[in-house]
């Protein structure tokens, strides 16, 4: 006590227990509660969990507000041979050209054969004759 009544009363440390309980009654006024761990603590430390849940929280809630309308069934693919109908699209676009090109042959030479000349050369043909 000596050093308390040299010292002024700024620099005086204020006193605090949170894990003892002093039997002096004039040192009862400076008891506090100790800090409770958990979710139903008054006073919650922070720990490595709890920054951890929150910070799952945070990174949450932002992606809820940045991709509203994402939704895993669209990224799935629907079926599972699409990239092999994307490869071939290019390829499939040739074949069909030479399809329609042979089919127009052949009608043109059915035509030919049938005697009705004009019509397997275009119809454009018979108009101008007329």
């Amino acid at each position: 006590m000596t050093n308390e009544k040299k010292r002024p009363r700024e620099e005086q440390v204020e006193l605090t227990f949170k894990s003892y309980t002093p039997e002096n009654q004039e040192l009862q006024t400076y008891v506090k509660e100790a800090p409770k761990f958990g979710p139903e603590s008054k006073n919650i430390v922070d720990t490595v969990e709890t920054r951890a849940e929150k910070m799952k929280e945070q990174i949450m809630e932002e992606e809820s507000k940045r991709n509203p309308e994402l939704d895993l069934n669209n990224l799935a693919p629907k079926k599972p041979n699409w990239d092999l109908k994307r490869d071939l699209e290019k390829r499939l676009e040739r074949l069909d050209k030479m399809t329609m090109i042979a089919v127009s042959d052949l009608i043109r030479e059915r035509l030919k054969k049938e005697g009705n000349i004009a019509l397997a050369v275009g119809h454009d043909q018979v108009i101008d004759d007329e």
